[in-house]
């Protein structure tokens, strides 16, 4: 959610095709983001949870980010995400694949 105001610009669209544009733009700016030296994703203890919010100062809103690791073996965390004033709210899982070299 680095670019998290790619996102806000998605509720304001009202034509489908030009939002789904919008949302992938969004999607593949997590892409843009890398830690230098990342090598392995950061794999937390069961039931541990982070939370945070950050603050967007163009609406005067702010967006809180929830996640939990749900299984160690193989490691998903799930997340959940809202900006009640934007208007948005997402959810979902991510499952961390391994590759051996």
């Amino acid at each position: 959610y680095y670019h998290s105001d790619i996102l806000y610009e998605c509720v304001n669209i009202d034509d489908p095709y030009e939002r789904m544009k919008h949302v992938v733009k969004f999607y593949l700016s997590g892409f843009y983001k890398k830690p230098k030296g990342l090598k392995k994703p950061y794999n937390p203890i069961l039931g541990e949870v982070f939370r945070t919010f950050w603050y967007n100062p163009k609406t005067n809103s702010k967006t809180f980010y929830i996640a939990e690791q749900v299984s160690h073996h193989p490691p998903i965390t799930s997340i959940y995400v809202i900006n009640r004033k934007e208007g948005y709210c997402i959810y979902g899982t991510i499952l961390a694949r391994s590759k051996f070299y």
